[in-house]
C-alpha cells in the first residue's frame, strides 16, 4: 500500500512539474495563445463578434477552443439565424464556416412574426442579421398560426425570445411536411393562405384559410392526412356550389360522416 501511496504522489508530481513547465514556456514563448479565427463568409459575422465569444482561458490556451467548440457554436446559433462549423486551421488557428437558416414558413406566434427553419429553429421576422442576410423570404407560401390553445412553441418561458434570439422550437416539423405533401396531393395547398394549428379537447386540428373569388373559406380538419382522402373531395364541391355568393364560408371537417356549413355576408 505504502508502495503505491508513494507512486501516485511521485506522478502527481510529475504532472504538476510538467503543467507549470508548459505554463512558464506559454508565458514567454505564447505558443498555445489563439492567433486568429477566419469566418467563412465574412459578409455575415464579424470576426471580432466570434472572437468576444471566447472565454479567455480559451484565447489563452487554444487546444482547448477544441473541447469547447460545441458551446461557441451554440452560442453564436443562439444568436444569429445561421449554421455554425469550427474546425482547426492551423496553429492557434480556427476557421469558422457558416451557412444562414433558410426560412421555411413564417409563423405567426405570441403576437409576433417568425421565421421557421427546415431544422426548427425560430427567429425574428425583425432579426437585425435578416437584411445582411440575403433571401430572408420564406420558401412556403401559407403563413403558420400558431394558435393559443397549442403549448409554447419554445419550450419554457416564451420571455426567451426576443428579435435578437434564434432558438430550438416544438414545431412539428415532420408532420407539416406530411400536411403538405397531402395538401399538395388534393390539389388545395396552392390556394392555401394560412395554416392554422390549435387544440380541441386534446386533438390537433388545422384550420385552412383560403380565397375564392370573393369569398374567404374557412376549413377545418382533423391534422390527419388519412381522414382527407373522402372529405376534401366533398369540400371542393361545397367551395364551387358556394362560389357565388359573396362572404365567408366556414367549413367543419371533422365530424365523422358529416361536414358542416356556415355562410356569412
Amino acid at each position: 500500500m505504502g508502495k503505491m501511496i508513494k507512486k501516485f504522489l511521485i506522478g502527481l508530481l510529475l504532472v504538476a512539474v510538467l503543467t507549470g513547465s508548459l505554463f512558464r514556456l506559454e508565458e514567454r514563448f505564447q505558443l498555445f495563445r489563439l492567433k486568429g479565427i477566419e469566418v467563412q463568409p465574412q459578409a455575415i459575422i464579424s470576426n471580432k463578434k466570434v472572437w468576444d465569444q471566447i472565454p479567455k482561458r480559451d484565447k489563452r490556451l487554444w487546444p482547448l477552443l477544441l473541447f469547447h467548440r460545441r458551446e461557441l457554436t451554440k452560442n453564436i446559433m443562439e444568436q444569429v439565424p445561421v449554421s455554425a462549423r469550427l474546425e482547426l486551421a492551423g496553429w492557434g488557428y480556427f476557421r469558422l464556416k457558416v451557412t444562414p437558416l433558410t426560412p421555411w414558413f413564417m409563423v405567426f406566434w405570441n403576437g409576433s412574426e417568425w421565421y421557421l427553419s427546415l431544422d426548427g429553429r425560430v427567429w425574428s421576422v425583425h432579426h437585425e442579421m435578416n437584411s445582411v442576410i440575403l433571401h430572408q423570404e420564406p420558401r412556403e407560401g401559407p403563413i403558420l398560426v400558431w394558435n393559443e390553445t397549442m403549448y409554447d412553441l419554445v419550450s419554457g418561458s416564451s420571455q426567451r425570445m426576443t428579435k435578437s434570439s434564434v432558438l430550438v422550437s416544438r414545431a412539428p416539423v415532420e408532420k407539416l411536411k406530411m400536411w403538405k405533401e397531402s395538401l399538395q396531393s388534393l390539389g388545395f395547398y396552392d390556394d392555401i393562405n394560412s395554416i392554422m394549428i390549435l387544440q380541441n379537447g386534446g386533438t390537433l386540428l388545422l384550420e385552412l384559410m383560403m380565397r375564392k373569388d370573393s369569398n374567404t373559406v374557412k376549413i377545418l380538419v382533423p391534422a390527419s392526412p388519412e381522414e382527407w382522402e373522402y372529405t376534401f373531395p366533398a369540400i371542393r364541391e361545397i367551395i364551387m356550389q358556394t362560389g357565388s355568393k359573396s362572404g365567408e364560408i366556414y367549413i367543419d371537417g371533422t365530424y365523422s360522416g358529416k361536414i358542416l356549413v356556415r355562410t356569412e355576408n
